[in-house]
């Protein structure tokens, strides 16, 4: 039989084993959202006291979040223009009415919405080919809406627009929450400040991954020379119209 002073050295050693175990994998308990357990893992990487752990926790959250995939960001323009005109909840509740047609048009293509923003929300497709079949998609749906609209209210300036902008690449997705990397800001910025209205821009990584691919409603790509760097606007065979007021 153990003794005392033997049985408490063995629980002290095992209280050592847990601890160290909970040191090598940071954050494994439970969360409310895969998000919260995302921040806890850089935030233990920040207060890592060496480059050693820095590393593990950087493998760690490869490990579990890297995917190679396309991020896909879509701005819907006139939001601006209704909520001069109408007010917040007005406008609001278009941007809804646009989404509730849009989503289903990126889950038909094997895509993922990850959240939404105002009137911009961020997806992520498995390859570049979807992404561009729902984007085609999407401005056909909202060319739709527009012509409803106009039916309705003669009014351009209640109408929308898209300017998207695709990636592609190694990013961190979370779930189905969020997604971060250096695509998804190019992304973005295609999206949301270098697209005109019922544009679909891509970066240098999503374009190169078409490069022989002959997709049906597009006729071609073309390079847009932004100074330091390039973004390539896809072609469409049968364009279509917006009017856009902001």
């Amino acid at each position: 039989m153990l003794s005392y002073p033997r049985i408490a050295t063995v629980f002290m050693l095992l209280s050592l084993v847990a601890t160290s175990a909970i040191a090598q994998q940071p954050c494994a308990g439970t969360f409310s959202s895969e998000i919260d357990r995302y921040r806890c893992l850089l935030r233990a990487r920040l207060a890592a006291p060496d480059a050693n752990q820095k590393a593990s926790i950087d493998a760690l959250l490869d490990r579990r979040y890297k995917q190679k995939v396309v991020p896909f960001v879509l701005d819907l323009t006139g939001f601006s223009s209704k909520t001069r005109a109408r007010g917040s909840a007005h406008a609001m509740m278009g941007v809804l009415e646009v989404w509730d047609l849009l989503y289903p048009l990126a889950t038909s293509n094997n895509g993922v919405v990850l959240k939404d923003e105002g009137d911009t929300f961020y997806a992520s497709f498995p390859d570049v080919p979807k992404a561009i079949t729902a984007a085609l998609a999407m401005q056909d749906a909202v060319s739709t809406l527009n012509r409803s609209i106009a039916r309705t209210h003669g009014n351009a300036a209640m109408r929308y627009c898209t300017s998207i902008g695709v990636g592609y690449g190694d990013i961190h997705v979370i779930a189905t929450e969020d997604a971060f990397g250096e695509q998804v800001n190019a992304a973005y910025d295609a999206g949301e400040s270098q697209a005109s209205d019922n544009e679909i821009l891509l970066t240098k990584a999503a374009k190169d991954a078409i490069s022989g691919i002959t997709l049906s409603g597009v006729s071609g790509v073309t390079e847009r020379n932004l100074g330091p760097y390039s973004l390539w606007l896809v072609n469409r065979t049968t364009p279509t119209i917006c009017t856009s007021v902001n």
